[in-house]
């Protein structure tokens, strides 16, 4: 029952959140598992970092008390403390890119009931010649069509924060939080501080340019690439295997395309597939995305073959590398490890017995 008596209400607090302490942590996990799994299917999304906390008890009074009490106790308002902690079960995502926060933001609208919405993204954007931390924060509750599910029914009621950040963003709010936690600080230091903000938020939005731009180009080069295929007479696409490529320079954006087609399942991060490349390149400057095609055409279905019968587990880059072996083996000696090529020759050998 609300009330004004701040020593009653902390004290029914306390009990809550004893009493309720098991489902509250219950309801964290399975929240920050939910969560987690809607992004990683969330299409084209480089799956963010979902992290999860379960307010302090006494620190959630302390914070009532600052922000709260003054002000419904001018007001003659009674409250309960819980009503006012609507953070008391919390996850931040952290996405790679400022563009993430977004589509992040619209996927959770969509997937849970929305209490509140704030845009501080939108604030700071909005004003001249202010800088800071910008984010999403949503207060979510588990939509009607799950509630009634037999995972979710126990945390139907309850209420969660979602704070949605870039990496950059999220770096930027423990460093702005340390540095302006005292208002007092003389003005020239606050004036240090903005500018500090602001090339945090130059240095957000080029990561998030370049990651357009990194895009874009492994999107040309996919068009390219699929623009090669020849097209039989009745103009429908060739798909034999001799279907020739362009002989375009082998890049990450080039090599991506490639890959992907000769291992559909696999996922290539822009990261490891860079490092190959580098390598490759390494060994053979000349080294060209037709080069490659032809390598993969020619010697990956026996490399497949050895795959299946071999104990250990071969990626797709290791059976790259294996196919390379396969067409030039001095060349490409140094391309697997020693026991690598060693039980590679000799299933070779045997297969050809």
């Amino acid at each position: 029952m609300a009330s004004l008596d701040f020593e009653r209400e902390k004290t029914a607090f306390r009990e809550y959140y004893d009493n309720n302490n098991q489902l509250l942590k219950d309801a964290e996990e399975q929240f920050k598992s939910l969560v987690n799994s809607l992004l990683s299917r969330a299409g084209s999304l480089e799956p963010p970092m979902v992290i999860s906390r379960l307010k302090d008890r006494d620190g959630s009074i302390e914070k009532f008390s600052r922000k709260y009490q003054a002000r419904l106790e001018q007001r003659k308002t009674p409250y309960e403390i819980k009503d006012y902690i609507r953070d008391l079960i919390g996850l931040r995502v952290v996405c790679l890119y400022a563009d993430d926060v977004a589509f992040v933001t619209e996927t959770l609208k969509r997937e849970f009931q929305v209490l509140d919405e704030t845009n501080k993204t939108g604030r700071i954007e909005s004003t001249e010649g202010t800088f800071g931390y910008k984010g999403s924060h949503l207060n979510l509750r588990i939509s009607a069509s799950r509630s009634v599910l037999p995972e979710y029914e126990r945390f139907a009621g309850i209420q969660f924060e979602v704070q949605i950040r870039s990496t950059i963003q999220d770096a930027w709010s423990v460093l702005d939080h340390k540095l302006k936690y005292k208002k007092s600080i003389p003005v020239y230091l606050k004036r240090r501080i903005n500018r500090l903000a602001a090339l945090f938020e130059l240095a957000d939005e080029e990561f998030s340019s370049i990651h357009k731009k990194n895009v874009e180009l492994l999107n040309q080069a996919e068009s390219v690439l699929s623009g090669a295929d020849a097209e039989q007479t009745d103009g429908t696409p060739d798909k034999s295997a001799s279907s020739p490529k362009p002989a375009l320079p082998l890049s990450v954006f080039s090599f991506i395309p490639i890959a992907r087609s000769h291992f559909p399942d696999y996922l290539f991060s822009t990261a490891a597939a860079d490092s190959f490349v580098h390598d490759l390149l390494e060994m053979e400057s000349s080294f060209s995305i037709a080069d490659l095609e032809a390598v993969l055409r020619s010697h990956l279905p026996a490399v497949k073959k050895y795959a299946q019968a071999t104990p250990y587990r071969l990626n797709p880059y290791t059976q790259i590398r294996h196919c390379l072996y396969l067409t030039d083996p001095a060349k490409y000696k140094f391309i697997l490890f020693d026991l690598q090529r060693e039980n590679f020759d000799a299933w070779l050998k045997l297969s050809k017995e």
